[in-house]
């Protein structure tokens, strides 16, 4: 499947300019890496594993945990304190607010206990960990801290029940308790009034509050501890916060909240943008949807793969009514797989299958690589430069983006860490295959329809150039990376990486514009990890990248070898073949029907003293009618309209021979007779199937007012006088071919000045309106001439034309149509 070539000196330039592109946008991003992450508590030091563990270990101070229970642990962000904290950080310092107790808060684990058979409210245990394990809140669920032994619910029956309070013992106890689990009260200050509010299950709450005295963002924000008491015991411990700001900052980030939403659904505003062409080029036969199928399924089991390993952490929350929480967990698993999975397959299969129809024919080289990855021969210089461009490409957008940023944070225009962080896939089980599916199952289809198909539809519609902006402005707009406040910067800061996108496809292909997109989009989230002090996680992160690019990696050794990948017959698609055939097909016939143009004449408006108007209309490419009005040395003129049986090549073929010996003929004799014995043998001798032929062939003589025409199965022509007189001129023979002789009756008629000879094939009479089958015949045929008489050739052929028209009122001809109008 390959053969040798040598890579120009230009190419390797180009290619030493992307790799040194690609290195340093690789050292800028590692550079920035720590830098982002300035607000952000410490580098995480536990898996989800080891936080669960440390999280029931002291959820147990709080009572035995049950048996058998289903645990949901996830890394959660809080996305709004973050922002509160960019906007006092522009006055205050970053790095000093980042060594705060309430950085903590911006990033931690949290683990949710459920006891067998309980409701997604049924929760028994909640605790949170900071990312280095230190304990942030622990609660019990007051509903269980106030059930008896026999599972009774007091206060179900009996409403709110008041229990005496002691402030000063409670206080002595919260203090134990929090010191125990390891926090350090001497930043604090105890409040001297207790809260009391009711639980959603009527309990009777209290609560010891330690406000924070280090109020790192002034006045106007509160924080701090309480400390939970039901029945006098404690329940728990859990952060306050009070922010006068607090509406303010969820308005601010809802718009990035509803900027990632509208992306979710984006896949069901594709489906039938993307349908439609796919439809109808299925249809037609012009694709294939083979190896779109295999794209789309492999979108499918990377979507169900990290839904079903990170469903309990994505289900959280989710109620659906009476069911229990590992049901309400597979329920939800049930809708994103049909709901968004299934749709984002779906679009996958025709946004590749359309777009590689459509780019085949336009720009084969741009697949040329990517068709060498699927069939897994990697070891290839084409897909090792694609490669090489494509991972170069990835981190240059990534460097370019982080970089960016960061001097945009001098302006006070911040990026939320807490929106890039993949919390899902941390939290689950094989965090680098999670993080790795998430990251591909969304970008497929979003990039097929935008990077393949839209410029490829484009580009055969209307231009390259208008394809190479559809590409750009698909990209910036449905592909940009989401983190950025005010949510406008987001698509401002994406043009350079969509710049590089759109080079990457321009100058490379598809793979190396997929591969700088995927990289940019999968590394910038990948800062927790990379930076983890958990070594696992570390090590997942770089195992992510290595995973996209590893055609690089296993190629590079071939970039330098000169062995490019070529298609070998059998390795084109069936559908590429068939088109490829039709093509072909296409052009024969293309070729044909020139050659049938050149050979039917275009007549004058006038031969000798006569107009002439005709009209020719083939019902395919290649028509069987044929037609020729010719003066004769003596001032005669001959007319003569001719249809072969059916249409097509074969028809055609006929056609040509016909026309051609007609003219040899009638330069060498013009006689009615001797034509006729000449085409009959014609048709007779060399054609083996027989095809039928007709012909109407008439000689005007001028000078003595005299027309003499005779007809070989072919309808009769009318004779329209100057005075609006009409009659059809009707002669009776076999049509050409039919006998080895052939014999004919010439009839002879009268003409005058204004007179009017209209000869057409049979394809006129028999025209008819799609779903009908009534002709246009010969009755609507004479009425419309005699409306026409002492017209001029032109405005009869015209006004013909028209009621035909109107008649079949635009549906194609099912047989060649002609008419020659001659007017003495």
């Amino acid at each position: 499947m390959q053969h040798s070539v040598q890579s120009s000196p230009r190419s390797t330039r180009e290619l030493w300019v992307w790799l040194f592109a690609g290195l340093l946008g690789f050292g800028v991003w590692l550079w920035s890496l720590p830098r982002h992450q300035v607000l952000m508590p410490a580098a995480l030091a536990l898996d989800a594993a080891e936080a669960r563990e440390v999280a029931l270990e002291r959820l147990r101070d709080l009572g035995p945990l049950p048996e058998n229970a289903y645990v949901v642990v996830r890394l959660s962000n809080d996305s709004e304190l973050e922002r509160r904290m960019q906007l006092a950080a522009d006055e205050r310092g970053a790095r000093a607010l980042g060594t705060t107790r309430l950085a903590e808060r911006l990033r931690f684990w949290q683990v949710v206990v459920y006891p067998p058979g309980a409701q997604p409210r049924g929760w028994s245990y909640r605790a949170t960990l900071s990312t280095d394990g230190r304990t942030l809140s622990l609660r019990r669920s007051t509903r269980v801290s106030i059930a008896d032994e026999a599972g009774s619910d007091p206060i179900a029956e009996q409403g709110t029940i008041e229990f005496p309070f002691d402030q000063a013992d409670a206080s002595i106890r919260a203090r134990e308790f929090l010191e125990r689990h390891g926090v350090d009260l001497s930043g604090f200050v105890e409040e001297s009034a207790v809260l009391r509010d009711t639980g959603a299950d009527r309990a009777d709450i209290r609560r010891l509050r330690f406000a924070d005295q280090e109020q790192a963002l002034g006045d106007g924000l509160a924080y701090g501890l309480d400390v939970a008491f039901v029945d006098g015991e404690i329940v728990g411990f859990a952060p306050w916060l009070e922010d006068a700001a607090k509406d303010e900052i969820e308005r601010e980030t809802a718009g990035l909240q509803l900027s990632g939403f509208a992306r979710s659904i984006v896949t069901f505003l594709l489906l039938p943008l993307v349908a439609v062409p796919f439809l109808r080029r299925y249809h037609a036969g012009l694709l294939g949807i083979g190896r779109g199928a295999q794209i789309g399924a492999l979108v499918l089991v990377l979507g169900v793969v990290w839904v079903v390993l990170s469903i309990r952490s994505v289900s959280e929350g989710t109620n659906f009514g009476l069911i229990d929480r590992p049901t309400t967990a597979w329920v939800m698993a049930f809708f994103i797989i049909v709901f968004q999975i299934l749709p984002m397959a779906a679009v996958t299969v025709m946004a590749w299958s359309a777009g590689e129809s459509y780019a085949r024919g336009r720009w084969p080289s741009r697949l040329a690589s990517f068709d060498a990855l699927l069939h897994f021969d990697w070891n290839n210089a084409t897909l090792a430069r694609s490669a090489l461009r494509g991972v170069a490409g990835g981190f240059l957008a990534t460097g370019s983006y982080a970089l960016a940023s960061l001097l945009l944070r001098e302006r006070g225009i911040w990026a939320l860490e807490s929106a890039l962080s993949p919390a899902t896939a941390i939290a689950a089980p094989m965090t680098a295959l999670v993080a790795l599916a998430i990251n591909l199952s969304i970008l497929i289809p979003l990039f097929l329809f935008t990077v393949l198909f839209v410029p490829a539809w484009t580009a055969r519609r209307l231009s390259v150039r208008v394809a190479s902006w559809t590409l750009f402005v698909g990209v910036a707009f449905l592909l940009p990376v989401l983190a950025m406040l005010p949510p406008l910067w987001n698509w401002l800061l994406w043009l350079f990486p969509t710049a590089v996108v759109a080079v990457a496809f321009w100058r490379g292909d598809l793979l190396s514009s997929f591969l700088t997109l995927t990289i940019s989009h999968a590394s910038l989230p990948l800062a927790p990890l990379i930076l983890a002090d958990d070594r696992g996680l570390a090590l997942q992160a770089w195992l992510v990248l290595l995973a996209l690019s590893a055609p690089m990696l296993v190629s590079l050794r071939s970039l330098g070898s000169g062995r490019e990948f070529v298609y070998a017959w059998d390795d084109v698609p069936p559908h590429v073949r068939r088109i490829a055939e039709r093509e072909r097909q296409q052009v024969e016939l293309e070729t044909a029907r020139e050659i049938q143009a050149a050979i039917l004449p275009s007549l004058p408006e006038r031969v000798g003293p006569a107009e002439v108007a005709y009209l020719y209309r083939p019902a395919s490419e290649v028509g069987g009618d044929f037609y020729d009005v010719l003066e004769l040395d003596d001032r005669r003129l001959v007319v003569a309209v001719g249809d072969v049986a059916g249409h097509g090549v074969s028809s055609g073929l006929v056609m040509s021979g016909l026309r051609s010996a007609l003219s040899v003929q009638v330069r060498y004799s013009a006689e009615i007779e001797e034509v006729f014995e000449r085409l009959n043998a014609v048709v007779h001798g060399t054609h083996r199937r027989r095809l039928l032929a007709t012909l109407i062939y008439a000689v005007v003589d001028l000078d003595r007012g005299r027309v003499r025409l005779a007809s070989a199965g072919h309808l009769g022509p009318y004779l329209l006088t100057a005075d609006g007189e009409m009659s059809a001129l009707e002669t009776i023979a076999y049509p050409l071919g039919v006998r080895d002789e052939l014999p004919i009756a010439p009839i002879e008629a009268a003409i005058g000045p204004g007179d009017t000879l209209v000869v057409y094939s049979d394809g006129l009479v028999e025209a008819r309106p799609d779903g009908s089958n009534e002709m246009f015949g010969f009755e609507r045929l004479e009425t419309t001439l005699a409306d026409l008489a002492g017209r001029s050739a032109a405005e009869v052929r015209d006004g013909l034309l028209a009621a035909h028209e109107r008649f079949v009122d635009g549906a194609p001809p099912e047989d060649d149509v002609t008419v020659v109008v001659v007017r003495f």
